[in-house]
């Protein structure tokens, strides 16, 4: 019986060391257009509705997504090896709503807090009576990391996102929310009560509104919390940075310059 030579022996050593490291990945699954991905990009809604932890690539321009439960989406891969492999992430991924829809449509159907994780995503040319990137309503617990969320559009309210339901708790870390437009509330809007909202080192700046609150527009019995963030050069007939009733609350941590992003 002839020994295997040397080439087919690393070759199957690197075989079993990718399939390892695969198999330890945590349910993770890839979508994109190369060959590695689990799933191409016409699948997304379906990858989302069915599994908890994926990955995009940042190759494309990606299509409105729907969401319905708890799910992490992270962002700015090379392609699907280097997402399997646990290799950073140096890009965003672009979640567009082509000038025509959200960009992104939360809507939880659940009694239990849906918790849902996005990084490394740019969520732009959204288009909505309310919530042109982000439209997000139910009971949930959201968390964006390095997303920007930009050129985004709502008739009414919510440019950048509109939040509703109850009792939500929405942070951002590391992100930016610019050149987002509404009526109200041209970066964000905040309706009904019990939320919680937090800024981290994030910035809402150069957005816009026609009546009130170019930047952050809140109503209700709400929380918004904000820890080296910035709030500012935003524009409205009134309210320029914020729009605030008398329930809802703001507690403002140390105000940093602007944080600017790199994409």
């Amino acid at each position: 019986m002839q020994a295997p030579s040397n080439t087919t022996m690393m070759l199957f050593l690197l075989t079993v060391l990718i399939e390892s490291m695969l198999s330890n990945r945590y349910s993770l699954v890839t979508v994109g257009d190369d060959f590695w991905c689990d799933y191409q990009p016409a699948e997304i809604n379906q990858v989302i509705a069915e599994h908890h932890s994926i990955a995009l690539s940042s190759s494309l321009i990606w299509p409105p997504l729907l969401i319905t439960d708890s799910v992490n989406i992270s962002g700015g891969h090379n392609n699907c090896l280097s997402a399997d492999l646990g290799l950073k992430a140096n890009n965003q991924s672009r979640i567009s709503g082509f000038g025509l829809q959200p960009a992104i449509i939360i809507k939880t159907t659940t009694d239990n807090m849906a918790k849902i994780n996005f990084k490394n995503l740019t969520i732009e040319s959204g288009y909505a009576d309310v919530g042109g990137g982000i439209m997000a309503d139910g009971y949930f617990s959201l968390v964006l990391n390095q997303v920007l969320v930009t050129n985004n559009q709502a008739i009414e309210s919510g440019g950048g996102m509109h939040i509703s339901g109850r009792d939500n708790r929405v942070q951002l870390r590391n992100s930016w929310f610019t050149n987002n437009q509404a009526q109200h509330g041209g970066a964000m809007s905040i309706v009904g009560s019990g939320h919680f909202i937090s800024l981290d080192h994030s910035s809402v700046y150069g957005n816009g509104a026609g009546i009130s609150g170019g930047g952050i527009a809140c109503e209700g019995v709400n929380l918004i919390k904000t820890v080296d963030s910035l709030v500012a050069d935003n524009l409205a007939e009134w309210g320029h940075d914020w729009s605030i009733d008398l329930a809802c609350e703001i507690q403002t941590g140390n105000v940093s310059t602007p944080i600017t992003t790199k994409y």
